[in-house]
């Protein structure tokens, strides 16, 4: 009896019950390109490359870099050293 009411209210639940596919089941054209080794196409365009923060220095002492510690695009903190002055210029 149990059995037969299980059956009864399984079959009488409409999530049980088929359905329509849904937008996510329906199938959608899928756009392929296939790639070959061979030159690779360029594009020109023109334009300007441009920093996004730019410093202007002034010192008051002169003379000439000995060092250069850091590269173009490295990361620096306060109070890293980036470049030493030739001693010799200094005296």
């Amino acid at each position: 009896m149990r059995f037969g009411l299980l059956i009864l209210a399984a079959l009488a639940n409409p999530a049980c019950a088929e359905t329509e596919p849904t937008s996510a089941e329906i199938a959608r054209p899928v756009v392929s390109e296939i790639i070959t080794p061979g030159s690779a196409q360029s594009r020109p365009f023109t334009g300007k490359v441009e920093a996004q923060m730019t410093t202007t220095l002034a010192f008051l002492t002169l003379g000439r870099v000995a060092t250069l510690a850091v590269a173009t695009g490295d990361r620096v903190t306060q109070g890293t050293v980036m470049a030493t002055l030739d001693q010799v210029s200094l005296d």
